[in-house]
């Protein structure tokens, strides 16, 4: 303690000692708090890391069904064999680059063996997709649910009277 000056230790509104100079134990409190914190920080870091991944996770599996979506509505706009229905779906929704592994793009139809004369339905799939968490510790990859979008066939051509769809372009 201060000699020189007595006043050092004293409240300033009451002029008695501070409450630290009056408690026996008050050297053996020094550190609590960082002690808590110590013990504190690594639950609200999981914690908000786990919500991060959770948003995350929300926006790719609504990626991925926007995907599904995209990819049906060219399906029954295109031709019916187009190569070109899978990379061009996946290429227009943000978000799919992320995902390791990326998803398996299916395209099928109804009846199985139809052309483009009897086809009644096509149904596109996305499946088998995963995204990688921040936290890799936790467990790797988060799984993604299948998307799976049926439509009603459409014109299943990228010709309708005699004028090119700009969407299968």
């Amino acid at each position: 303690m201060n000699t020189e000056n007595p006043t050092h230790r004293l409240n300033p509104i009451n002029h008695a000692k501070a409450p630290s100079d009056t408690h026996p134990f008050a050297q053996a409190q020094r550190g609590v708090t960082a002690l808590e914190w110590a013990l504190v920080l690594p639950v609200l870091l999981a914690l908000v890391l786990g919500v991060v991944d959770l948003g995350r996770w929300l926006a790719a599996a609504g990626s991925l069904h926007e995907a599904a979506r995209l990819g049906a509505r060219l399906a029954v706009v295109c031709d019916l064999d187009d190569p070109q229905v899978s990379s061009r779906a996946l290429a227009r929704v943000v978000g799919l680059q992320a995902l390791a592994p990326p998803p398996t793009f299916t395209v099928s139809r109804e009846p199985a063996a139809c052309s483009a004369a009897n086809c009644q339905r096509i149904r596109v799939s996305l499946s088998g997709a995963a995204l990688q968490g921040v936290m890799p510790a936790w467990g790797g990859s988060l799984p993604l649910p299948t998307a799976v979008v049926e439509l009603p066939r459409e014109s299943l051509s990228s010709q309708v009277n005699g004028r090119n769809n700009p969407s299968c372009l």
